[in-house]
């Protein structure tokens, strides 16, 4: 999910406003009408319009579990700091990175901060082991909720972004709009605001297994370049203390040709 485009506050109101549920056997399809254009999203369509596999488990808050036959409690205490309250604060590092990301990206909505809801457990349970997910399926089902949700402000509409590709796939003219091209980027500042630092990071696999150069630490990556600068100093003694010797054994003119030389 790295789309960086245009949000179109008002086509975006417009979009949830006119927003309507269809049951399909077992499948729930949404349907809205934008600039009197009707759009008709399904899996599929997402897919498509947003260039993400339509594949993984489909899977959403409150099924999930059983579906997969994972303990709520067991998650809560493998991704928890131990002795604290389950929250996004005393999450251990890597499930808060995940956290952060899914809250500002996968599964946006307003509120505290603080909560951990059992999707953004899927979620991040998924990432963690590896597991397919099916995104398609996430944000149609996060889509409904947002629609079904009367406390939901317009500030807080899920997928701004995201909702200005199926614009441009159901050829909704966007000329004249106003857009805006504000978004969150995922930096080393944003580590630092989690209070998360690389020591504290996983060991990155091997380099014989990768067969790249990886950095282990922000301290090595210093260590390595004072070492590069102390040999290069010691580089730069050992080529005057050459030129010394020379100028002692040599007649004038090449002592002259020695100090001039680049």
């Amino acid at each position: 999910m790295s789309l960086q485009d245009l949000t179109f506050e008002n086509l975006v109101r417009e979009f949830y406003g006119s927003m309507r549920i269809k049951e399909n056997k077992d499948e729930k399809i949404l349907t809205t009408t934008v600039k009197d254009v009707k759009i008709k999203i399904t899996k599929e369509f997402l897919s498509k319009a947003l260039r993400i596999p339509n594949e993984g488990n489909a899977l959403f808050f409150p099924s999930w579990f059983a579906k997969l036959k994972v303990s709520r409690n067991k998650l809560i205490v493998e991704y928890t700091k131990p002795d604290l309250p389950f929250n996004f604060t005393n999450l251990k590092d890597v499930p808060k990175i995940l956290h952060n990301m899914i809250r500002h990206t996968l599964l946006p909505r307003s509120g505290t901060f603080d909560a951990v809801s059992d999707t953004d457990l899927c979620i991040m349970y998924h990432l963690i082991t590896k597991k397919k997910l099916n995104l398609c399926y996430i944000i149609l089902q996060h889509m409904i909720d947002s629609c079904m949700n009367p406390k939901q402000s317009n500030a807080a509409l899920a997928y701004g972004m995201h909702i200005t590709p199926i614009l441009r796939a159901t050829k909704v003219n966007l000329e004249g709009e106003d857009g805006d091209c504000t978004f969150m980027r995922f930096t080393s500042k944003t580590l630092g605001q989690l209070h998360i630092t690389t020591s504290n990071m996983p060991t990155p696999v091997s380099l014989e297994a990768t067969g790249s150069v990886k950095r282990h630490s922000d301290q090595k990556v210093k260590k390595s370049r004072k070492k590069r600068k102390l040999e290069k100093v010691r580089n730069l003694s050992s080529i005057r203390d050459k030129r010394i010797t020379l100028l002692k054994k040599k007649p004038p003119m090449m002592i002259w040709l020695i100090l001039h030389q680049r």
